[in-house]
């Protein structure tokens, strides 16, 4: 599918016509920042189109290639005939790192990596390299097969990096930790894997360059490869995760940008960019829009999606937040939603949805778990996830063991229920507790804090919202069983001695209360009512011990005076 939709502008001003401007990448300053391969230069443009070349410190005929944002809010770039890699900060200060790279190696794609470290390939060296943010190199060739042509490097949503292997007609992936491992199966012979992006849906999205074809990849190294739509002879050469959504890439020598949807459609830009410029380098720019490179031209072009080519977009969802099982109304805000025919929260489709107007719709929300993205599909394709289109399910608590406890707190509960992952507080009857800990998505232990004698609501907070109040929540706190007076309040170190004790608390009967005489329990125990009880006291040692009654596993307190027996 061709399409002459979308908004190209190209910028040369301040950029050196004949420095074959290659591969660009976003900088954390808010610019786009290229290499320029015979230029010897890494350049910044403005997202308005201010462009400045920087060369001051970069060794004459460097051949910078590969550029990408490090993780100390630098640039970092390969250098291709330099064997180097250079960082360059915001402000263009240059510094060149060549110790712990062979020589030869011809380093090539780069990519910050999940470990804090930057990666980068080595293309004749046949080895991936990591160097630190302080510049020390690390490389390693085990596991990638010899003649392989590592090119292109990138973070993948996996914690480990992705590369392709130009020659050896794979991709490859290596850990944080060097491990390599190498995927061919589903790619074509002669294929020529080029360069590689993360996809916003999970997977590794490649240009093939002499196969004309698009490739992905998933975590598990499962390829689908994708020619349908793309025309004869395009030599798609950058590729990168676009702004709406989609993967976008550009054709070399088609003089075209490429749209492929996460299920493979494809549909290509003309926009005025000329067949013969070359489009090489393409990234996601902190405005909204997609950057290239024009090799041949000596051009940064800016290619800004236009209303024929836009996705649905969600903005806002009201309320975010609902319970796990479902049946909230939701009002989702955005743009181009007339025609929707499907939404949905996560992976889950809504109940039901209805269209009120291109930038207003409301739909149920189905049963769900934790923080998901509220995505509208029309005929022209899926909204992008943003921060905006987040609802989150609200947490449920479904019991509490134990539920009783002391009034003075101390007591360690465990809270079964759903949503419980994130959960920034447990609060019983509106008094946080202490020591939680989120165990699992469905059980978290926290400690009661002092609360008065009676049952309260026990809920959980998270992102999401706090857990809504129901009978199966509550925790009672129990009023502190008292000892006041003991009589006869001394016996013989035998026991035997029948006692009756006065307090507060007890519950009747001849099991609910036990008496501790210091550490020794009180036998024929029998409770006429809440406040007297008589019992044998048990042999002990001589001297005064402290009577205390336990009911319901709550202890009373030491009362000095009030409730000792002496043994003589």
């Amino acid at each position: 599918e061709l399409e002459p939709f979308g908004t190209l502008t190209e910028f040369s001003s301040g950029i050196d016509p004949a420095s074959e401007p290659f591969e660009i990448a976003k900088g954390a300053d808010g610019n786009l920042w290229f290499t320029e391969f015979l230029g010897n230069r890494v350049a910044r443009i403005t997202p308005a189109g201010v462009a400045t070349e920087f060369s001051a410190g970069i060794t004459a005929e460097s051949g910078p290639f590969g550029i990408a944002a490090g993780p100390d809010g630098n640039l970092w770039f390969t250098e291709l005939t330099g064997n180097r890699i250079g960082r360059m900060t915001p402000t263009g200060e240059v510094t060149e790192f060549s110790s712990g790279i062979t020589a030869g190696s011809f380093p090539g794609g780069i990519a910050k990596g999940p470990d804090g470290n930057v990666w980068f390939t080595e293309f004749l060296g046949n080895r991936i390299g990591r160097i630190t943010p302080a510049g020390v190199v690390t490389e390693f060739s085990t596991g990638i097969t010899a003649g392989s042509n590592p090119r292109a490097i990138v973070a993948g949503p996996d914690g480990n990096l992705w590369f392709t292997e130009l020659s050896g007609n794979r991709i490859g992936r290596i850990t944080p930790a060097g491990v390599v491992t190498e995927f061919s199966t589903g790619i074509t012979a002669g294929s020529q894997p080029f360069a590689i992006a993360a996809g916003p849906e999970g997977n590794l999205w490649f240009t093939e360059v002499a196969g004309n074809r698009i490739g992905r990849i998933t975590r598990t190294g499962e390829v689908k490869q994708f020619a349908t739509g793309i025309s004869p002879g395009s030599a798609p050469r950058g590729i990168a995760a676009g702004p709406d959504g989609n993967i976008w890439f550009a054709e070399f020598l088609g003089g075209r940008v490429g749209r492929i949807t996460p299920t493979g459609k494809v549909t290509e830009f003309l926009s005025g960019i000329a067949p013969e410029s070359g489009p090489f380098g393409i990234a996601a720019g902190p405005d909204g829009n997609l950057w290239l490179t024009q090799t041949s031209a000596g051009h940064v072009a800016r290619f800004t999606l236009g209303p024929e080519t836009s996705l649905p977009s969600v903005t806002k969802v009201t309320p975010a937040f609902g319970p796990a099982s479902g049946g909230t109304t939701v009002k989702i805000t955005g743009a181009r939603l007339s025609g929707a025919t499907a939404i949905k929260f996560g992976a889950a489709k809504a109940a039901s949805f209805t269209v009120v107007s291109a930038t207003s719709m409301t739909a149920v929300a189905p049963a769900g778990s934790g923080v998901v993205d509220v995505t509208v599909t029309t005929a022209s394709g899926t909204s992008a996830t943003t921060t905006g289109d987040r609802f989150s399910y609200a947490p449920t608590v479904k019991k509490v063991t134990p539920s009783s406890g002391s009034e003075l707190g101390g007591t360690t509960v465990t809270i079964a229920g759903a949503n419980l992952t994130g959960a920034t507080e447990v609060s019983f009857g509106g008094n946080p507790a202490t020591k939680v800990t989120v165990k699992t998505a469905t059980s978290i232990s926290a400690v009661s804090p002092p609360g008065e004698e009676g049952p309260v609501d026990v809920t959980v907070t998270t992102p999401g919202g706090t857990s809504a109040v129901t009978s199966v929540d509550q925790f009672t706190y129990v009023a502190l069983p008292t000892v006041t007076d003991v009589s006869p309040n001394a016996g013989s170190k035998a026991g035997g001695t029948s006692v009756t004790v006065t307090g507060t608390g007890f519950a009747v009967g001849t099991t609910a209360t036990s008496f501790l005489f210091g550490t020794t329990k009180a036998t024929s125990v029998k409770c006429l009512s809440t406040t007297e009880c008589t019992l044998v006291a048990p042999a002990h040692a001589v001297g005064a011990v402290d009577v205390k009654a336990t009911v319901n596993k709550i202890t009373s307190l030491a009362e000095p005076l009030a409730d000792l027996y002496t043994y003589s």
